[in-house]
């Protein structure tokens, strides 16, 4: 049998042009969609906290932010936004940062990964150490921390690796993200571990800001699938908003309690 090689051509002539433009839709919406996602979470007045209100610049932390100096956020997922389109907790806060900001987070880090990678971590001003969850929920893993003394003698380690790098750095460590849906044996863990780095951070002269309590007083009344895109990581909408306003608002209590 002969071809048609007339209607062949006939036929490519109408469907490519039709394919390449699927293709260049789909390559636009990859490209554009995350920059959409985070105009949205940047600018939007949420339910939650209606935007940064002045209350919540009443904080060291916001003060710093502002100040101009660098700022390196340090973490894992959640400061790194690998659930959320590459948007980091901090997000919400970030058209309020004068200075330059680096993110030294990866997915799935613990203490350890933060201190073996101590040599790439940036020259900064200030520091805001994000890290623990990992530590907490994979507890026989090789690397994490087995018990909550060994995670506060890790931040320890950490704290002196930053403070060689800048000595007149400022350093500020939240405590780990809260987890919905605990099971008894780690609500325990979660337990200690949020406990001691709030009491190494006092007897040691570090900046704690405890952002777990306010994050689970808000789930619990409007419900955690608002917030979170699974039982670790916030989503890309709420979750952040909720992140950054818990993080601001324990800053914010943390100078009304010291007054």
């Amino acid at each position: 049998m002969i071809k048609n090689r007339k209607t062949g051509n006939r036929i490519t002539a109408v469907y490519l042009p039709v394919i390449s433009g699927l293709l260049c839709f789909v390559i636009l919406a990859l490209l554009v969609t995350p920059n959409i996602i985070r105009f949205y979470v940047t600018h939007i007045k949420y339910k939650v906290n209606d935007g940064i209100t002045e209350d919540l610049k009443q904080s060291e932390l916001f003060a710093d932010l502002e100040s101009g100096k660098s700022i390196c956020f340090l973490g894992d997922s959640i400061t790194r936004g690998s659930a959320t389109g590459g948007i980091p907790w901090y997000q919400s806060v970030s058209p309020y940062i004068k200075g330059k900001v680096t993110n030294f987070s990866k997915s799935g880090w613990m203490v350890k990964d933060l201190i073996e990678s101590g040599s790439s971590i940036p020259v900064s001003d200030i520091y805001v150490v994000a890290i623990g969850i990992n530590d907490i929920i994979f507890s026989k893993n090789e690397r994490t921390s087995p018990d909550s003394s060994e995670y506060v003698k890790r931040l320890e380690q950490l704290a002196r690796i930053l403070e060689d790098k800048s000595s007149e750095a400022k350093i500020y460590f939240i405590t780990p993200w809260p987890i919905s849906n605990l099971n008894n044996t780690l609500d325990e863990r979660f337990d200690h571990f949020h406990d001691a780095i709030i009491e190494w951070c006092e007897s040691e002269d570090y900046i704690c800001i405890d952002s777990q309590p306010i994050i689970d007083e808000v789930r619990d009344v409007d419900g955690s699938e608002k917030y979170m895109y699974d039982e670790v990581h916030p989503n890309s909408t709420n979750g952040v908003a909720l992140y950054c306003y818990a993080v601001l608002k324990a800053g914010q209590e943390r100078k009304t309690a010291k007054l």
